[in-house]
């Protein structure tokens, strides 16, 4: 088990795309076994503090936030872009 503090930058957050990390972050990480203490979101970034209870926890729960992160920026943009 280890403490791990993971600062990510990222595009300019809106209220939507909060929610959106949240629960994605909340799904990866009970997925991956870790402990989730305290986060941070920021307008271009976030912080958090999180326990993990395997070694590649840590690595596994960023892994697929970013994968969902990424597939909804895509569809947000392709949307903006139509609209």
């Amino acid at each position: 088990m280890s403490l791990c503090v993971a600062i990510i930058a990222m595009h300019h957050f809106t209220q939507n795309d909060y929610r959106f990390y949240l629960d994605k972050l909340k799904q990866a990480s009970e997925k991956h076994q870790c402990d989730l203490h305290a986060y941070v979101l920021m307008t271009n970034h976030l912080y958090l503090l999180m326990t993990t209870h395997k070694r590649e926890a840590l690595g596994e729960t960023l892994q697929t936030i970013g994968r969902y992160y990424v597939q909804y920026l895509i569809l947000l943009m392709a949307y903006r872009h139509f609209v």
